[in-house]
């Protein structure tokens, strides 16, 4: 009798403990999708239950937590993080197929005045706006991303030669600058844009996504829709950037002639 109510405590009592233990271990270990394997209706089994509730909880939570440190918590594009990671598999893609890689830079038109004059509030809706009239303007297997600001990026796979590239850019510029509604405003949003292509404008993330930076604002500047970076206007830019450092310390120090 002691040996058949030691094997009947074994089988109702140690074997669910021993899998709700498991259970705990192995969330533990960041694993939140097992199954625990505990169906009864007695305490033990509302315990299996809560083990469960909490395993799907943390599942939850972590997959948020996830999603926040690699999107944008306004647009919900992919944030800055996330873009480095894709446009460096993209330029790797781009390498081993031989197919070109465009990078866009996309910059709103006196944002700060919109700020300024409307409110931030404002502000933020236009730029969400844009961030899904991007998502909804680009191609299956581009990228779109908030690279910061009132900046966002688009990398646009197999773009083709410089060309077929301006061609699709001015197609989504003329999606991102249809008027905008808000409230009873009907907006004018005028967008920027720089392009720079792998290969042939750089061999690094970085070197890409600051040409095409350089190219946007000589759109800005010439107010041209859009521009194509130029090989060399590195030097000309630094240039220009150098020269304004020295004349705000040469102004107070009466270093002018």
């Amino acid at each position: 009798a002691l040996l058949v109510g030691a094997m009947l405590l074994a089988r109702n009592v140690t074997r669910p403990l021993s899998r709700l233990a498991a259970t705990a271990r192995r969330v533990e270990r960041g694993d939140y999708v097992g199954d625990i394997g505990v169906r009864r209706r007695d305490e033990l089994g509302d315990l299996a239950m809560a083990f469960g509730n909490m395993q799907r909880g943390i599942a939850h939570r972590e997959k948020k937590i996830a999603h926040q440190a690699f999107h944008d918590h306004l647009t919900d594009l992919p944030n800055r993080v996330s873009l480095q990671d894709r446009l460096q598999q993209a330029m790797q893609k781009a390498r081993h197929s031989g197919t070109t890689l465009g990078v866009l830079m996309l910059d709103i038109d006196h944002f700060k005045e919109i700020n300024d004059t409307m409110g931030h509030a404002i502000g933020d809706r236009v730029l969400i706006e844009l961030g899904r009239r991007l998502r909804d303007g680009v191609r299956d297997g581009d990228t779109s991303a908030r690279f910061g600001g009132d900046e966002f990026v688009v990398l646009m796979e197999a773009a083709g030669d410089a060309d077929a590239l301006q061609r699709r850019a001015l197609e989504l510029h003329q999606a991102l600058t249809t008027p905008l509604n808000v409230d009873a405003l009907e907006l004018y949003l005028g967008v920027s844009i720089g392009i720079a292509l792998y290969p042939g404008h750089g061999d690094t993330p970085d070197e890409l996504l600051r040409r095409a930076d350089i190219a946007m604002y000589d759109a800005k500047q010439t107010d041209n829709r859009l521009c194509v970076y130029t090989p060399g206007r590195d030097a000309q830019h630094l240039y220009k950037l150098s020269l304004m450092h020295d004349l705000r310390r040469a102004i107070p120090n009466n270093e002018l002639l």
